[in-house]
This record gives structure tokens, sequence and C-alpha cells, in this order.
């Protein structure tokens, strides 16, 4: 439904400003991403405040957003899919960083994260994917610059939070860059893509 929308708006678009059919699609891709973007952040903020989990759900999603821009990664093959994932992944962790854990594991989980996300960022970054390569060296050192410039800010950051005792902000700051390494490497190219074939065949294309 979502691509038949922004397909369509596009398409009137395209008429009005008398653009051709690769500028029609690329209406139509950017139209597709902002509309899909805006559901799914009013969704999960919608929720996560039902909850109770605003704030740490909005630092993981930040963080994970952050790492994801940067440095790329794999995603599903629907919109769908990606939205049904993405609120169970972003609720989930806001709801895992509201919990118990002493300073002194998230400092570990802190520093093993970091150690993480480095060594992602020198080997697989940025991780394309076969809808997006980059090919292109100079810009692909831009990038691993960017993203380790961004993982200095994020060790300020956590170190801030837990210097004031903001221990689940910490948390959901770690988590979230956590999961983007995850995302960029290929073990977890492997299991997104199990799981994009798992929910094809459940849904049987209909729904997701």
């Amino acid at each position: 439904m979502i691509s038949s929308i922004c397909r369509k708006t596009a398409e009137a678009l395209g008429r009005e400003l008398c653009a051709d059919t690769d500028q029609v699609a690329v209406y139509a891709y950017a139209l597709e991403i902002l509309l899909g973007t805006t559901i799914k952040l009013v969704l999960i903020i919608f929720l996560a405040t039902l909850l109770h989990i605003l704030t740490t759900t909005l630092i993981f999603l930040f963080t994970l957003a952050l790492f994801r821009w940067l440095g790329g990664g794999i995603h599903l093959s629907t919109y769908l899919r990606c939205l049904t994932v993405g609120l169970f992944l972003a609720l989930g962790m806001g709801y895992v960083a509201v919990l118990e854990v002493d300073s002194c594991s998230i400092y570990g989980i802190f520093l093993l994260a970091l150690f993480i996300a480095s060594y992602v960022f020198v080997k697989w970054v940025p991780a394309d994917t076969q809808k997006k390569r980059i090919p292109d060296i100079e810009k692909r050192l831009k990038q691993k610059k960017e993203s380790f410039g961004a993982l200095m800010g994020w060790s300020l950051a956590i170190l801030a939070f837990l210097l004031n005792n903001f221990d689940a902000y910490a948390l959901a700051a770690i988590l979230g860059s956590l999961c983007s390494s995850f995302l960029m490497m290929p073990i977890g190219y492997r299991v997104i893509g199990s799981l994009d074939n798992i929910l094809a065949i459940f849904s049987k294309g209909a729904f997701l």
C-alpha cells in the first residue's frame, strides 16, 4: 500500500514537473522512505510512551540510526517486514535498557561494544547491499572516518551518562551500537536474510 501511494504521488508530481521515468522513480523512492520512516517513528513513540520506555527507546533508535546511516548494513526486503521487526527491536531494546543492571556490568558491556564497533568499522564499513554498492575507495575511507568520529562522540556520551548515574540511557546507547554492528557483519546479513525468507514463507507474500 505504501509503495502504491508513493508511486501514484510521484507520477502526479512527475507530470507537474515534466519529469522523465527515472526521475519519477527517484521521487517515489524518496517518498516511500519519508512516509515509511514517519509512520514507523510515530508508532514507536506511541507504543513506547504507553510502555513508559520512551527515552531509552529513542536513545536506542538514535544510536542505531546514526551508525546505520554512516556504516550501512543489511535491510529487510519489504516495508512491512522492516516495520514489524523494527517495532519489536526498538521496543524490546528500550525495555531491556530500563532493567536493573549494575554499573560495573554496564562498563564491561560498553568496552565490549566499543571493541566490536571498532573492529566492524575497520573491516566492513561501509557495509553495502546489492542495491547500494560503494566501490569508490575514497568514499569508503571517508565513511570509515565519519563512523569513527561518531564512535568517539558515542563513547563520550556513554561516559557522561554513567558518570551522572543515567545507567539506563547508557545501556540504551550501548545496545544501539551492538545492534548496528551486528547488522553490518556477515553473520548479521545471514541472520536477517534467513529471517526475511521465514517471514516471506509465513506471510505467503500477502502481508509482509
